[in-house]
């Protein structure tokens, strides 16, 4: 069932225009995945209470490893399949490789590509005012802040799991 939900990226734009087309709210999160831990739980369950549909963007490998040595600790598509297990996640894609963009310039092409209804994002994030300025680059998608206390993060885990 879980496969199911995994969806190419680049045909994830007709499946959230037939959501919108309906007037549902399609909803997208994106992130490295690496490690399942509560604070990604917490994400998920906040962003699903938003709208209609959640989509998930499991950002590339090549992307991931710039959070440091030995991230992501998983592959992309271990990470896409992880994601796709949750049951309140409609939709999964793996996001295309950062190539020569820059990280502002890659989160401005994959909002223009997908259009969601809206972006959601943990208030804490450590990037939000560069994910607002992406967002507010591409019309027709609001940015949802979700106020949330997650007591560990992937990075965190990680390096328990390691030592």
């Amino acid at each position: 069932m879980s496969e199911e939900k995994i969806v190419q990226y680049r045909s994830l734009p007709k499946v959230i225009f037939r959501v919108r087309e309906q007037g549902k709210l399609v909803i997208y999160i994106d992130g490295v995945f690496d490690i399942r831990h509560e604070g990604y739980d917490e994400y998920v369950e906040l962003a699903r209470g938003l709208g209609h549909t959640l989509v998930v963007g499991v950002k590339p490998d090549d992307l991931a490893s710039l959070k440091g040595v030995d991230v992501p600790y998983n592959t992309q598509a271990k990470r896409v399949k992880q994601m796709a297990s949750y049951e309140s996640v409609d939709v999964v894609t793996a996001l295309p490789p950062l190539g020569n963009y820059s990280i502002p310039e890659y989160r401005i092409k994959v909002f223009s590509h997908l259009l969601p209804s809206a972006y959601a994002i943990m208030s804490r994030d450590a990037y939000l005012k560069e994910k607002k300025a992406c967002v507010a680059a591409v019309p027709g998608i609001s940015l949802l802040l979700l106020v949330g206390n997650p007591k560990t993060t992937s990075s965190t885990e990680l390096r328990r799991i390691i030592r």
